[in-house]
């Protein structure tokens, strides 16, 4: 084996907003960056937007390419590359799926002789594919086109390939990396002295969790911890958190705040004294990373593809019904060694230094 000549992240959607995707990309990139040109390939221009991984990527020197497309939007994205623009020795990333543009990625690719790694990014959860409404069961086929023409997928944790092997039906090589939480300086490691526990997110009331976390609040005896929820609104999903909450009658111990990024972030991470992920399913929370990293204690749903792997290994509780918080919230308030634990996990399982050979050899055994 070889390692590829150039490594291409190709994602349309980029430059639209920066989400766990773009996020996840940009560390990808990086990992790989040191071995071997590693470029990320967009719809849009980068000069006409731009966002803080994309500028992460500009100070690594890792180039956003602008490649033209057919379509404006993620769903009618069809890309026009030329013959030239991929061949032998390449190795193409296409990230998430059921769009057609992964469809003519995947074929052009291997037209040409390219190697392709499929990332799934969780769009694979049965979740996920029972609310794509396909009633013809045609992106069915088009995903199973896709998957069994990859050379390999980059899965989060062994869980997920269940979950390709129910699309694909077929098996489809794998490599289980984990996504690589930011690197954290010693001013911003958990403090732990707010008295509240938080929680951080899009407001999607069902995929997140926010009813299971709220009706879990509602169990614990008054007076209740203050839980503090930060994030952006989504679809009107702030609106319905603000309506339980009274329903339940938690105004005296829920708030509700806007986005918080930058040095906001920080501070109301390292000072909670504790995070709650209540997510029902996600690939690979960056939120929960970041969170593990700085060393807060974490709960996390049981039914995540993390929390086998997080409480296995010591570095996180797990929930499998909100009638237990009234057990597990005053534990993660008050075990003092359950933050250290995390930490020290993210350190040695999923750094940039634990994960860098590994990951590098997997790429050069694909291509």
């Amino acid at each position: 084996m070889t390692f590829p000549r150039r490594i291409i992240h190709y994602y349309p959607r980029f430059l639209d907003h920066r989400s766990g995707v773009t996020e996840s990309i940009a560390a990808w990139a990086e990992m790989a960056a040191g071995a071997a040109l590693t470029e990320v390939w967009v719809a849009a221009s980068p000069t006409a937007r731009s966002h803080r991984d994309a500028e992460r990527l500009q100070e690594l020197g890792i180039p956003l390419r602008h490649v033209p497309h057919f379509g404006r939007s993620g769903r009618t994205y069809l890309p026009r590359w030329r013959r030239s623009d991929l061949g032998p020795g390449d190795l193409l990333y296409v990230h998430e799926g059921w769009v057609l543009s992964n469809v003519a990625a995947v074929r052009h690719a291997r037209r040409v002789g390219a190697s392709v790694i499929a990332m799934p990014h969780g769009v694979y959860a049965p979740q996920v594919v029972e609310a794509g409404r396909d009633l013809l069961r045609i992106r069915a086929r088009l995903e199973r086109y896709v998957l069994r023409r990859v050379h390999a997928v980059h899965l989060f944790f062994p869980p997920e390939a269940a979950e390709v092997l129910a699309v694909a039906q077929a098996q489809v090589p794998a490599g289980v990396f984990s996504n690589v939480p930011p690197t954290i300086e010693a001013d911003g490691r958990w403090v732990g002295d707010g008295g509240y526990v938080v929680w951080i997110g899009r407001f999607v009331v069902g995929h997140k969790g926010l009813d299971l976390m709220l009706r879990g609040w509602a169990e614990l005896p008054e007076p209740r911890p203050p839980l503090v929820l930060a994030g952006p609104d989504y679809l009107g999903g702030k609106g319905e958190v603000a309506a339980l909450v009274a329903d339940l009658g938690l105004g005296d111990s829920v708030t509700i705040r806007d986005s918080v990024s930058g040095y906001e972030k920080e501070q109301l991470m390292i000072h909670a004294t504790g995070y709650v992920h209540s997510s029902r399913w996600d690939a690979c929370s960056m939120v929960l990373l970041e969170f593990m990293a700085r060393g807060t204690p974490c709960l996390v749903n049981s039914t995540v593809h993390a929390a086998t792997t997080y409480a296995q290994a010591g570095a996180a509780l797990t929930f499998t019904d909100v009638s237990e918080f009234p057990r597990l919230i005053p534990a993660l308030t008050s075990d003092t060694t359950l933050g250290e634990r995390a930490a020290t996990f993210m350190q040695a399982e999923v750094s940039p230094d634990a994960l860098r050979e590994p990951y590098l050899a997997w790429l050069e055994s694909v291509g």
